[in-house]
């Protein structure tokens, strides 16, 4: 969309748009930003186009500067040190080129497999909008009774095409006919693509001649099937237009157009018309004219050859379609009216939004998981829309050896027509190793009589201590486990090869050890391990290994403190242990 005022800014993007998709040498192109630059030397203001290739979005981009009078302009002749970006200017630019904006702009994500992402993506709709780029495609009747009709459109087809192009919008005009169904066969005839050429655009027109019609109802929905359908696109709609169908008539249509007759392979009828109209996102613009029996809306059952068919139709079918194409309906148009109806329809539909709507594009599409709401609309042009969607990503790709990228877009569409985009990026993180770190500390504690000094122990009389600290150093929790294996049990060898750890100082889960934070293992915590809770008596000489099992590396010290039985004579002494490293499958 863009906004109602001097059409050079939109000359000046399809142009910048065409250059472009040449140096990126593809024609499915996003801008990604627009804007003015002033050359400090000459005070001349340029008008700076760049984008990028839609399918790959972090490829390198490319840029083209234009004159006012829509000149290229060589960048070379703007020295890095003389450009100057007017921030007033570029948002004037911005507003003017591509009024409908999204905010942010970009998504730079990372998600691992069942993360999710959520966020708001606001689209800022301005007022006194139009359609940027719209293909009107006329479709008349021309039966024996539109002949008036058919010379008031050749009369006015002029000024229908100046009044709309006038908006300052990109406009394409193609030209088509029914007849009778199905006397008339084929009944439906396309005479011209969407073209802004004036010179065919005039000929198709003037080429329709007014005969045939058997009947009361016509063969417009046998036209606008194949209008919907667009089989081989026949029609020949833009790329990225808004698709706007233009009817006029003066009878109901013939329903159903069966297959035993049409021999077309399938029946049609309002309701399949209706379906493939909305699929197709065609807006139908109804003008029902004077002089037929009933109009547009008449009874398509009554004084009709429906051949083999039984008629099931009903009265009001181009309102109901209209409706249902969020397009519009006009009855008791004459046939001196047809020009300024046709033209005032034109106008208004380009200046509303009937649905506007977020549509993920890309690798990156299948991470979105929901957008609420699905859409907004009808929006009325004559105040500022600011609409707010909630994304949600959610991480759906399973890690890999390496990191994986994801590119893509986030579209704003209306009424089938992408108005703006934002980029999209998304990375999944390698997977994590798994890894084990295990240290094993020796400890003593206790008392050691002198009388079984040489005897029954190696350990000289005296008291023994130890303490083992613990130190995460890291930014996440560590899960730490502490096994104990005794070799000395209260003065009594255990055995030389004894292995089996007899005391788990955790639980089956572990302890936790918050970033940053110290765990202290003291002997009191290994007796009430060793012996179940607390021993009977004060701790006779008891040593061993400490087991430290841990998910994260750890700082691992242990503090030895010895005296003589009668507490004299102490001694510290504070060794660090280092840690071996188990990579877990």
């Amino acid at each position: 969309m863009k906004s109602q005022n001097p059409a050079n800014l939109a000359a000046l993007q399809e142009k910048a748009t065409k250059l472009l998709a040449a140096k990126l040498g593809s024609a499915k192109i996003n801008l990604i930003e627009k804007g003015t630059e002033m050359d400090a030397g000459s005070g001349k203001t340029v008008y700076r186009f760049k984008a990028a290739v839609q399918k790959s979005p972090n490829d390198p981009p490319a840029s083209v500067y234009l004159t006012a009078s829509g000149d290229e302009y060589a960048a070379a002749k703007m020295p890095a040190t003389s450009l100057m970006i007017d921030s007033a200017k570029l948002k004037a630019a911005v507003a003017d080129v591509a009024a409908i904006t999204i905010d942010p702009l970009v998504n730079d994500l990372v998600l691992k497999e069942g993360d999710k992402f959520d966020e708001t993506i606001t689209v800022t709709v301005p007022a006194n909008l139009v359609t940027p780029k719209a293909d009107v495609y006329i479709l008349a009747d021309t039966t024996g009774s539109m002949s008036e009709e058919i010379a008031s459109l050749k009369a006015g087809i002029n000024s229908i095409v100046a009044a709309i192009s006038g908006l300052g919008l990109d406009v394409a005009f193609g030209v088509g006919h029914y007849k009778d169904f199905p006397h008339d066969a084929p009944c439906f005839f396309h005479s011209l693509s969407p073209t802004g050429v004036m010179a065919d655009i005039n000929t198709a027109v003037n080429s329709l001649t007014v005969s045939g019609g058997s009947d009361i109802p016509e063969g417009q929905l046998f036209a606008l099937d194949q209008i919907a359908k667009n089989p081989g696109n026949l029609i020949g709609w833009r790329n990225n237009a808004k698709k706007i169908l233009v009817w006029f008539g003066d009878a109901p249509g013939h329903d159903p157009v069966c297959n035993s007759v049409s021999g077309i392979g399938y029946d049609i009828t309002e309701a399949s018309v209706t379906t493939d109209l909305q699929a197709n996102k065609i807006t139908v613009i109804a003008v029902s004219t004077t002089g037929g029996v009933g109009g547009l809306d008449g009874d398509p059952n009554g004084g009709g050859d429906y051949g083999a068919c039984a008629p099931a139709g009903a009265a009001g079918q181009a309102t109901r379609i209209a409706a249902a194409t969020n397009g519009a309906f006009v009855d008791g148009v004459d046939a001196t009216e047809i020009t300024n109806i046709i033209t005032e329809s034109i106008t208004a539909t380009v200046s509303t939004i009937n649905e506007i709507k977020l549509v993920p594009t890309g690798s990156t599409a299948p991470f979105v998981s929901s957008i609420t709401p699905p859409s907004y609309g009808p929006l009325s042009s004559d105040v500022e829309h600011k609409l707010e969607f909630r994304v949600v990503f959610t991480g759906i790709q399973k890690c890999a050896e390496k990191e994986q990228e994801f590119f893509g877009t986030i579209d704003v569409v209306a009424d089938g027509v992408t108005v703006a985009a934002k980029r999209v990026r998304i990375v999944v993180p390698p997977c994590e190793v798994k890894k084990r770190y295990t240290y094993v500390v020796r400890f003593i504690y206790g008392r050691q009589d002198a009388h079984g000094f040489g005897e029954k122990s190696v350990y000289r009389p005296g008291y023994y201590r130890t303490e083992i600290a613990l130190h995460n150093d890291n930014a996440d929790i560590a899960i730490v486990r502490r096994l104990l294996t005794v070799l000395v049990q209260a003065g009594a060898t255990s055995g030389l090869n004894q292995v089996t750890t007899i005391a788990q100082m955790e639980g089956g889960g572990g302890l936790p050890i918050n970033p940053d934070h110290s765990l202290m293992t003291e002997p009191i915590g290994m007796e009430k391990a060793i012996w179940k809770g607390l021993p009977p008596q004060e701790p006779v000489i008891t040593s061993g290994l400490l087991k430290i099992v841990s998910d994260k590396p750890l700082y691992v010290s242990a503090i030895y403190t010895t005296s003589d039985l009668n507490g004299n004579g102490t001694t510290t002494n504070v060794e660090t242990v280092e840690g071996n490293v188990t990579i877990l499958s």
